[in-house]
């Protein structure tokens, strides 16, 4: 009874689904249009360019819309100043959207994404359905890698589950790079990189190597000003 307790536990923790994902699901539902690169994502969530990664403050889009929609009802609202106070939060909502014409076996299987950045850190992940992923463009390695991630976590199977990383990443140069220390999220579980390189097969450099390649492919900025005073 004991064990089985504990397995529940941590399946429920694996499972968790981030407070931003209801959010983004409320709002899509709404919706006027969606995105032409990727009909499940509403337009307003896509960054802001075809090629680009751009920080905004967080909760910027939402008070647009909000503005917008107020606008079209042709009613006054006090709800947001003309002049809102800049939040230190930077966020970027939807990043994976530009990532698909690179990476076409996650179209469908990825839900939503989110990256904020606050204070020096870093969190950023997307809310993804294991199951749903192409293996028919995927690499044997990554097939490989892929299947031995979903027989370590089971709970990756047949739902939409959370994955992340954590980081303080360094201050040095202009395009985002994580550091060693950077802590993977499956759910609300956390895993060092070294302890996830070890359930699958690979390392913690090789794994980090592999992120870096990305946000550097990618162009993705550092938005260490974020948090500087103005």
């Amino acid at each position: 009874m004991i064990t089985a307790g504990i397995a529940w536990y941590f399946w429920q923790q694996a499972t968790a689904l981030p407070d931003w994902y209801d959010e983004d699901v409320s709002e899509s539902e709404t919706a006027d249009k969606p995105d032409h690169r990727s009909p499940n994502l509403p337009k307003q969530h896509s960054p802001s360019g075809p090629h680009e990664f751009t920080w905004q403050p967080a909760g910027e889009m939402k008070q647009e819309k909000s503005q917008h929609s107020q606008e079209s009802k042709n009613q006054k609202t006090e709800k947001f100043s003309s002049t809102p106070k800049k939040s230190k939060k930077q966020e970027i909502r939807n990043f994976h959207v530009v990532q698909l014409a690179r990476h076409p076996q996650f179209k469908g299987a990825i839900k939503s994404s989110r990256a904020n950045y606050e204070n020096g850190k870093l969190e950023a992940g997307v809310v993804i359905d294991v199951s749903a992923i192409s293996k028919t463009s995927m690499s044997s390695r990554d097939r490989k890698t892929l299947d031995q991630l979903v027989k370590t976590f089971p709970s990756l199977r047949g739902k939409a589950v959370y994955l992340g990383i954590e980081d303080n990443p360094p201050r040095s140069g202009e395009i985002l790079q994580l550091s060693p220390k950077t802590t993977v999220r499956i759910g609300k579980l956390k895993l060092s990189l070294n302890q996830l390189g070890n359930q699958i097969g690979s390392s913690g450099s090789a794994i980090r190597q592999m992120l870096n390649r990305e946000l550097k492919a990618n162009k993705v900025p550092h938005p260490r000003n974020s948090d500087r005073p103005e």
